[in-house]
């Protein structure tokens, strides 16, 4: 009954340390949220009626997944997967005023970060 007792207990610890050695390969890898810069800083001028084009350079440690824009339209992004790149966004302004662009980046691991333009529309 004793040698039952040592290979039971034996068994046991074994099945303990393998399990608690499997769980180190399961840790998450964790990136920097994505770093995001206007290409002419945070101003831009256009006249009204005229296309303003603003370049985003990302910075996506976790891989690029995707962008928004809460005005104009996103004409180029990075690819799938990318570690960095550039966000084309473009607008045209109706009237003369500011118009905010905030553009929001993603990555694979669903981290984001934003970053907000002022487009400053003149009349002719």
């Amino acid at each position: 009954m004793n040698k039952f007792k040592v290979y039971f207990l034996t068994l046991t610890l074994a099945s303990l340390a393998l399990v608690f050695n499997a769980c180190d390969d399961d840790d998450e890898e964790f990136f920097d949220r994505p770093g995001i810069e206007a290409s002419a800083g945070s101003n831009f001028s256009v006249v009204t009626g005229n296309q303003a084009v603003v370049t985003f350079a990302v910075d996506v440690p976790g891989g690029y997944a995707s962008a928004t824009t809460s005005t104009g339209t996103i004409t180029s992004e990075p690819a799938a997967g990318a570690t960095s790149g550039d966000v084309v966004v473009t607008v045209v302004p109706a009237s003369a005023g500011t118009t905010t662009i905030t553009l929001t980046v993603t990555d694979q691991q669903q981290n984001s970060s934003s970053t907000t333009v002022a487009v400053v529309a003149t009349d002719p």
